[in-house]
């Protein structure tokens, strides 16, 4: 599924819709959200698909556009990204991680009231039973293919800047070494295999994560490793570095946004072999 979060604040109220419908909107920001929701329904009606769309009580709108099949998450993050430079009330983070939230129609608003779905009931009802096929996502990617490259370049010129050497094959930054991916050195591997740490060295969880994360980047691990290795079971206690009662799925909505900031401790040079 597409979230696209569309918030009045983020039209400023003296822009003109001009890129979007070629009318200025009296109300400013919240007719500005308003307009740009309905416009991005008719791009996806154009498209061949269909959207869910809900207001809420402070005139913010999503739009949610339904798949048939799943879709990596990242491509969806990045079409979320793209979409956002056409249309500036959208706000990309809902589809920023992998712990991204969104209330869907119906949900209690925070400011009290509820969120209305804004589709007429039967359509509604048809979108959800009949979702949007594979002919339309690949109409999506052709109409959003020359912001899908800035947001690409964006992306490429952020590693650069942060010194990455490289970026795998989806998109994330790594620190490629001659030789190629070497092992953890003893105690950190035993950290991310049994999940207990020397607590004089690093004062809680979080310490003791970001210090093997920081490892394995050094050492030329991507991502993708890293997941290779809980999901294989060689680091069993890995997870429970991020485990917290309150926050089930924790790694997930975490691990994706410390790698950077991991392998980043790391530009520009091997790192030490800890």
């Amino acid at each position: 599924m597409l979230a696209l979060d569309l918030d009045p604040a983020r039209v400023a109220h003296d822009v003109h819709d001009g890129a979007v419908r070629h009318r200025h909107d009296r109300d400013g920001g919240l007719a500005g959200a308003g307009c740009q929701a309905e416009v991005l329904g008719e791009l996806v009606a154009r498209c061949g698909g269909q959207v869910l769309v809900d207001v809420s009580p402070g005139g913010g709108r999503h739009v949610f556009v339904l798949f048939s099949t799943p879709l990596p998450w990242r491509e969806l993050r990045d079409l979320c990204r793209a979409i956002a430079l056409q249309f500036p009330a959208v706000d990309p983070a809902p589809m920023c991680s992998l712990g991204g939230q969104i209330s869907p129609p119906g949900s209690r608003h925070k400011s009290g009231g509820w969120r209305l779905l804004t589709t007429p009931l039967g359509q509604a009802r048809a979108t959800v039973e009949q979702p949007n096929g594979p002919g339309v996502w690949l109409a999506l990617l052709a109409e959003f293919a020359a912001e899908l490259r800035a947001v690409e370049r964006a992306a490429e010129s952020q590693a650069a800047d942060q010194g990455f050497t490289e970026l795998d094959d989806a998109g994330i930054p790594w620190l490629s070494q001659l030789g190629g991916r070497a092992p953890l050195g003893g105690e950190l591997e035993r950290v991310a295999r049994t999940g207990r740490w020397d607590r004089s060295r690093y004062p809680g969880r979080s310490e003791a994560r970001m210090a093997v994360l920081a490892a394995a980047a050094g050492r030329g691990w991507q991502l993708a490793d890293v997941l290779a290795a809980v999901a294989a079971g060689a680091w069993t206690g890995f997870p429970g570095l991020y485990e917290r009662r309150s926050e089930p799925g924790r790694m997930d909505r975490l691990l994706a946004a410390e790698w950077p900031t991991a392998a980043q401790r790391h530009s520009g040079a091997a790192g030490p072999r800890v």
